[in-house]
Order: C-alpha cells, then structure tokens, then sequence
C-alpha cells in the first residue's frame, strides 16, 4: 500500500497518459467546500484511487462541480483553482502533484510533501462513506475490496456489517438478508438491476448463500426508496453490481484458499480469478469473473417444533405442565460445492452512448445427510404419564424413531440483461431487458425409519435444549433404547422434487436536466414491466419395506454412535443405510404400486404468478447548493393467480376406510386477484455546513405475500384411528397485500477524513402485516379459509397464513467510523466500526384479539461492532455481530408463540502483502461458537423451539494480482 510512496518524490511527467484516463461519463454531485473533502468526494463517486499533497490543499476550497461528465473533466474543473496538475494517471490510481515553476534549463527540485494515498481496508471505508455521503436517499455500501475484508463466506454474510443488517443462516452459513430487523421477505434483491426470485419453497427471500463476492464490484442497500424504484422494497433494496472494466485499471486477479471446520474436521478449497481489460481505444470493455468452492459441513440441531400439550400426573389432581409432543436431535452431514460466473461486455462508442451484455450465473449444490433421532412424547398418555415437572417428567409408551435423510439439492441462480443508454438533444435514454431464473433441484431424496415402541423416557426441557434418560418401558415389557433389534425399518420416503421461479423485466428511463428547477435539477420518467411465474413438481413415494420382503432391524446393518442430549443413539454407518435404501426403494417400486404418496404429491404442486406494471415521474429540485428535493409519484398494478389441491387422508396416505390413496384430492382450480396502488415519495437532502448532511423521507411501499403463502391449496391430515381427528393447513390466496408508509430522518457529520458519525430515526405504519398462524380447530370462522364443497369444518387445529391489522415500528440507527490516523505511532493504523439499531414494533391480529404483540420477524435490537488496524501491508479485524430478540410464530395461544433468541458472533481476519502483487488471507469464523435458538414462550423461562450450532470455521488462501 505505502510502496507507491517513495515514487511520487519523483519529477512529474510532463503530460498524462491519456489512453488510461476515465471514458466513462458519471453524474458527480460535489458541493463547495474544503478541497481535501472535494477530492475525496471525487474519489468515491468517480471509483478511482486518488493520491495527492495534502499540505498543498489544506487551506484551500473548491467550488462545486455538479453534472454528467467524464472522471477527468469532473477532476479538471477541481483543479482549476488548485496548486495541483496531475502527474500520472494508470486508469485507477490518479496521481496530483503540486505545480511548480522553474527557469529554463534548471533542473526541478522535489518538494518534501505529505502524501494521502486512498487504498486498503480504511480506503475501502473512504469510499464507501463517500458513495453514502452523496446519494440523495438513505444507502449504505460495501465495496468489493470490502468484501474480502471479513471472514464472510458468501455475499449475505458481507452485508451484516452494515447497519440495521441482520443475517439468516442455514448449515452455518448466512443465507437472506433483513434490514432494521425486518422480516428478510422485505428485502428485494437485483443483481445489476435485473430482479431475482428464489427456489426456496416456503419464503419469497431470495438465497444470497449462492452468491460469491468475488462476482462483485459493489454492493448497494437502500433503505428509502425513490419513485424510479420497485415499491416492493419496504425493507431495503440491495442491488449487486458485477465487475466493470471501465471501473479502475485492467488486470487479472487469482485467489486460493483452503477451508477447514472445526465440528467437521475436514478440509476444503476455493479458487476464484477476475480479469477486466478494454479494448478498441478503452470503448469496448469485458469484466469476468470464475469463482469454485468446496466446503465440508456438520453441526448438530435440536428441535421441539411439533408444538406442546399440557399434561398431568397418572393421578389426575396435581397441577399441569407443558410437555414437548416431540423432541428431536438432528446431526447434518455433507458438502456444499459452489460454481459462480459472470461475464459484463460493454461497448462505449462515443460519449454519452453505452450497449451492454451481463450475464451471471450461481450454482450450490448440496450433497447431505442428516441422522434424525425422534422421540414421540405425545403418544404417552393418561396412566403412562407417570410424573410430570415443569418442562418434562416420567413418560411411558414413547417411540422412538431413527432416520437417515440422504439429499442431493442443486440451486441455481441465472441472469441476463442487455440494453443501453444514449445522452441526445439534452435527453438521457435507458433500456433494459432482463431475465432471470432460480431453480431448485432434489432428485432422488431418500428416507429410512426404524422405530423402536413402548420406551421409557425421563426428560427435561428448557429453553436451551433437552435431556433425555431412555428406558425399557411398559414394566419391563416394552421395547429396549439400547437394543438394536428392537429398531425395525419400518418406512421409506422418496421424493423427487423440482421447482423455479422465473422473471422476465423491461423498462424505459428518459429523463433530463432541467434549469427551471435549480442548477442540478432534473426530471425522470419511466415504466417498468415484471413477468414472473414460480412452481413446484413434487412426487413422493411412501411405504413399509417389512411388507414387501425387505425385513430388517438395526441389528442387521453396520453401526456407529452418535452422542445425544443424555444419551448415546446409534445409526447406520452412510454406505451401510443407503445401500439399504436403494434396495428397498427398487423393491417397492416393482412390487407396491400403492407406493406413491399421492396426497402429499398432489399438495406439493402447484403455480403462482404475478405480473407487476409500473409507471413514475420524479423531480429533483436543486435551487441551491445545499438542499435538494426529490419527489415523485409511482403507480404499479398487480395482477396474480394461484392454482394448486385438497386434499383429504391420514399421516400414512390412507383413506377413511385404510386403503392407501383412497382419501380424497381435488383441483381446487385458480384464484385469480387483481389492484393498483399508488406510491408518493419525497426526499429532502440538506447540508448545512460542508462536513454535515441531514436527510428526511416520506414514501409508500408495498409487500406482496409470499408466493408458498398464497397458494391454493389446503391439506387435511386426520388420525388413523379416527377419522373425526382432523387437522387443516391451509394456503390462502385471499392474502391482502401489506402496505405500509416509512418515514425517514437521519444526520451524517464527517469532520474529517476517515470519520463519519450518523444518527437516523425511522417509522412505519404497516397494513395487513402477513403472520403465521397455529391455532384452534373452532377458529375457522375468524378465518377467510373457503373449503371445498362438501368438506367437513370440524378440525382440532389449523395452520395457515393470515393478514394482521395494523402494525407500527419506531426505530433509531447510530453508525460510527473513525480512522485514528492522528494518533501517535503504531497507533495511527488502527480504524473502528460501530453501528447499533434499536426497534420497537406493535401489531394486532383478529385471532388474538384484544392483544398487541410485537410485528412478527421483527427484531428489537442488532449491532456491529469492529475494530481494526493496518499498516505497511498487514491489516487485522475483529468483528461482532449481534441479532436481538424477535417473535417467529404468533401461535393461537400466548404458551406457544415462538422467538428467536439474541446471539452474538465472533471473527477474525487478517490480510498480508507479501509482495505489491500477493497477498495472504486468514480468515476465522464463528469463534464463539455461537448457537441459533429459538423458544416457546412457555410458561416460566420458556420451552426450545430449535437450536443449531455448525462450530468455528477458518481459511487460509493467496490472492495474486496482475
């Protein structure tokens, strides 16, 4: 970083190298002001490195330079009233020297002169608070050198950082985004402005785990949206830009590292190489990127979300306790490998004319098995229950089921948009067309059961977890936990399931400058189109191996251990349970054709779409330096349609009368829903002296509901035993869509470089917030459920999705950044991040009526906090991310309403320039162990809901550049 110095003491060259300057035209937004802060400000919105004497600008100021422009016209009219030329210019670091004068034929004199060099972890943070500085909304940005600066194993992970960020994780790894802690569904996701969908089954958030960094120039998160913006973004709006030659020099990068987790103890690798270069006299450029990982996995989870009961002692007349109908440890197992590519052509024939073609494409495939040990509490019942404690007791006549769930997922994200823009009679013309498709892919899934009958079981159960101590049960009778004989592989699951989301956009920009409304006023215009479809093809087949030849107990396959809450289970070593698989899949196969689970079939397929179309007129009022005003009004119409089954059998795929597939199935056809709404916005962007920047907003947003909660179908599921038992779940596609108007207020003071403090205030005001609901069968008519003709509407439970009424969220934000480069010595490398959101929600729901509960999945608090320092090539971070509480599941009653518990997460990293072309990463992840749990309410301390720890993970890699 600092090798670059010694060099600038050199004479300046006489004139630039031209063929290396910026071609690009940019809208530079500079306000008068101190020179050094100008130049700064320069750095960040051209995306260029800048070196310069500071002791030559320190008392100097700058008038603004506003407008579309080339980086070198916007740096040329900076200069003109500074003692600086420039003296090199390799098309991403600018060189400015101090100009001097000299007699002809004297030789010139280099002058001792401080230097400001913009690069490494801190120059990262520079520009990052430049590009935030700027904008005319509330956005935060990474960089891409940013990126790379933590021990963030994909790109969700680099976003948690930043303020009001929080990270869901699957397996150990983050996997969506929520911002100010709202749900992570709020959130919209582009990927250079082109939309991206989600193969998730069960939530409209887009899988960001996919997704390398080393794709990225830059990532973008708005957080108050624009008129020209989807409104579908009341959360935020992240957008994902891809490599651009025209951004910084050309060069080629290669990078390798090695992975090791520590629950896992195995090794794995990644490979990633980015290469940009131009081309016909820097018009033509092409950005490419290649990116492979292989990562082993294991972790363990336990779970309670079969729901609870409240029982009592054999006697009947103590008191009643709530028990876990269900208690689970489940051990995963596997690899997760990932490919990533993109590719950005662009061509710049002339000035103010750009065509481009990007391309990206992401695949994870997930190759895992999971060792599920099930204990079915709630078949203890009346004289079995022997005690009873708060959360647990002496339970008789429990089984004891032992799965191995062996998957090979694929997930793939692809992109394409191609378009331009042209600058003509005063006009700026945009074009896009774009395409993307998620899909995901689970062809040959297989799951063994044994079980195991009539145990005894001694358990307890917090918030945390449970122990369990498991006996022979039914006095000595019953089956023995500790026997292998006494589990018999008694079922298989096998399914192949296929599902897509499909999106096809275009849209039309035309807009220009407009003098009447201030020297940088403008007017924007605009219509967008959405196309998008999603679906699910599920088949699975159930059945019982015992009835067809295939008759074995644990007894009859190789075994290991595997170490529980209490207690040691034993399973099927991996070769030895999916050999046995496979051989009982092909005999059911030939011999049941009862096999197929035509129910569960029929309620796993389905098809949603929904087309948006949308118009905006925005004006940006700029009668001063100091305050700008956008304003706007945006219409979109929706139009959605929703198909899928009934379905009517009982948990084994048998009709009323016992025979498999002889329950009831029918086509519930397609709901079909149809509104416009319109969104208003206003923003307002103020400094009132150079180094403070104070933004308010008003705008109206909208969240669609999530396409697995709005589809058409409803399964009922009722007890062998008794047919009258029944329970319903149910889609609804009679969802209202959630609108909600957001209200913005922040201030940023930067009082010097390096520094940046920010506070921001926001609200919302939500209506017909979606929530999930578990409730009581005598609910159904709160509801606006409409069930098949002829269907019975006694029910025990129900489980759906339901709008609530009102909600309202309050929440402050504070961000601080500071780089101690004033301090004495080593001191002077180190740099600080801190970034803290506080939030308080209330909602109301008929199902609960009367009560104000907090708005579902959002949370209380989230904070980052990071301490960092650098110098002469080496830098060193830790970071730590805190999620606060949040309520998951508004249950039907108070006992059963689930949270998220707070956790904090720990890493480390640390980069090394070995040479001015190789730098050493090291990376550790996690190195607090930290855990995911979430919890019943219950009735004191609370009940577990599930709880997932994948350990610390580390890397250690190379990066070379040329």
């Amino acid at each position: 970083m600092f090798a670059a110095v010694p060099a600038l003491a050199q004479p300046a060259a006489p004139t630039p190298a031209p063929a290396q300057a910026q071609q690009e035209r940019k809208r530079f937004d500079i306000p008068a002001g101190p020179a050094s802060a100008a130049l700064n400000r320069f750095s960040s919105q051209a995306g260029v490195e800048i070196v310069y004497p500071f002791d030559a600008v320190a008392s100097h100021s700058v008038g603004a330079v506003s407008g579309t422009m080339t980086a070198r016209e916007a740096l040329g009219r900076l200069l003109q009233t500074l003692p600086l030329g420039i003296a090199s210019d390799n098309g991403r670091m600018i060189t400015l020297r101090a100009r001097q004068t000299a007699a002809v034929g004297a030789t010139a004199t280099p002058v001792s002169q401080t230097e400001i060099v913009v690069t490494g972890p801190r120059s990262a943070l520079d520009r990052a608070i430049e590009a935030e500085r700027g904008a005319d909304n509330l956005t935060n940005v990474v960089s891409a050198e940013d990126v790379g600066q933590f021990a963030d194993q994909n790109v969700a992970e680099s976003l948690q950082r930043l303020p009001g960020v929080t990270v869901g994780r699957s397996e150990g790894e983050g996997r969506s985004v929520s911002v100010r802690g709202l749900p992570s569904q709020f959130t919209a996701v582009t990927i250079d402005g082109v939309r991206l969908g989600t193969s998730n089954g069960d939530t409209a958030s887009v899988s960001l785990d996919s997704v390398s960094g080393e794709q990225l120039q830059q990532i973008e998160i708005t957080k108050s949206v624009l008129p020209s913006q989807d409104a579908d973004t009341i959360g935020g709006a992240i957008n994902l830009r891809t490599l651009s030659a025209f951004t910084g020099r050309e060069n080629m990068q290669i990078r390798v590292d090695g992975y090791y987790g520590e629950v896992v103890d195995k090794l794995g690798e990644q490979v990633s190489a980015n290469l940009t270069r131009r081309f016909f006299e820097d018009r033509l450029g092409l950005g490419v990127s290649l990116a492979y990982s292989r990562r082993p996995i294991q972790g363990t989870e336990i779970e309670g979300d079969a729901g609870l009961d409240g029982v009592v002692a054999l006697e009947g007349d103590g008191p009643e306790y709530l028990r876990h109908n269900e208690v689970i440890q489940v051990t995963e197992t596997g690899e997760r490998t990932r490919w990533n590519a993109s590719a950005n052509l662009e061509f710049r024939p002339s000035e103010g004319a750009e065509l481009f073609l990007r391309g990206t494409y992401s695949r994870l495939r997930d190759d895992d098995l999971s060792f599920q040990d099930i204990w079915v509490i709630e078949n203890s019942e009346d004289d079995k229950i022997l005690e009873v404690r708060p959360g647990g007791g002496l339970f008789d006549d429990v089984e004891n089921e032992r799965r191995m769930f062996f998957q090979n997922i694929t997930d793939q994200i692809a992109s394409l948009s191609t378009g331009g823009s042209l600058s003509i009679g005063g006009w700026d013309l945009g074009v896009q067309g774009d395409w993307s498709l998620s899909r995901f892919s689970n062809p040959n899934a297989l799951r063994g059961r044994f079980r195991a009958e009539e145990l005894l079981v001694d358990l307890d159960s917090d918030r945390d977890g449970f122990n369990l101590t498991p006996a022979v049960g039914d006095d000595g009778d019953g089956g023995d936990p500790f026997d292998p004989g006494s589990y018999q592989f008694n079922q298989l699951l096998y399914v192949q399931e296929q599902r897509r989301d499909e999106i096809w956009g275009a849209r039309l920009d035309l807009g220009r400058d407009a003098g009447f409304l201030g020297a940088n006023g403008r007017i924007d215009l605009g219509a967008r189109a959405r196309w998008r479809t999603k679906s699910n093809d599920r088949e699975e087949f159930t059945g019982n191996p015992r009835n067809f030849g295939v008759r074995r107990t644990m007894e009859d396959t190789d075994l290991f251990d595997i170490a529980g809450p209490g207690y040691a289970g034993f399973f099927p070593t991996a070769d030895a349970g999916y050999a046995l698989f496979l051989e009982a899949r092909d005999a059911l196969l030939a011999t049941n054709p009862a096999y197929q689970r035509e129910d569960l079939s029929a309620s796993g397929d389905y098809s949603v779409g929904e087309d948006v179309f949308a118009g905006y007129a925005q004006l940006t009022i700029s009668q001063t330096d100091r305050l700008r005003i956008v304003t706007g009004l945006r219409v979109e119409q929706t139009r959605s349609d929703s198909q899928g089954y009934f379905t009517e059998f009982d948990g084994s795929g048998r009709g009323p009368d016992g025979v498999a597939n002889s329950g009831e199935i029918r086509d519930l056809g397609t709901v079909s829903n149809e509104y416009t709404n319109w969104f208003p916005g206003l923003h307002l962007r103020w400094e009132p002296a150079d180094d403070v920047v104070v933004r308010g907003s008003w705008n109206r947003g909208i969240q669609r509901p999530d396409f697995n909660d709005r589809v058409n179908r409803m399964r009922v599921q009722f007890a062998t035993d008794d047919p009258d038992n029944r329970d319903l779940f149910a889609g609804n596609p009679y969802l209202d869509p959630l609108t909600a108007d957001s209200f913005d207020f922040s201030a940023a003071w930067y009082p010097n470089r390096g520094t940046a403090l920010q506070a921001a205030m926001f609200f919302k005001r939500i209506d017909n917030f979606f929530f999930d609901f578990s409730g009581d069968g005598s609910d159904l008519s709160l509801l606006p459920l409409r069930l098949p003709d002829g269907v019975g509407t006694d029910f025990e439970s129900i489980e759906t999705t339901l709008n609530g009424e009102t909600a309202k969220v309050f929440g402050v934000e504070l961000s601080w950044t500071q780089a101690y480069a004033d301090l004495p010595g080593i001191l002077s490398g180190l740099f600080t991040q801190t970034n803290v959101t506080w939030a308080d929600s209330e909602s109301t729901a008929n199902v609960r009526a009367g009560e104000v509960f907090a708005l579902p999945g959002q949370r209380d608090l989230v904070g980052n906090a990071s301490l960092g320092w650098e110098d002469d090539g080496l830098s060193l971070r830790v970071s730590a991310n805190y999620r606060g509480k949040a309520l998951v599941v508004l249950a039907g009653n108070v006992e059963e309403d689930v949270f998220d518990r707070p956790t904090v997460q720990v890493d480390f990293n640390l980069r090394y320039d070995l040479t001015d072309s190789l730098r050493l990463y090291f990376d550790a992840a996690n190195l607090n162990n930290a855990r995911d749990i979430e919890y019943y309410r219950g009735e004191s301390g609370g009940l577990f809901y599930t709880n997932a720890a994948f350990g610390r993970t580390f890397k250690l890699g190379l990066r070379a550049q040329f």
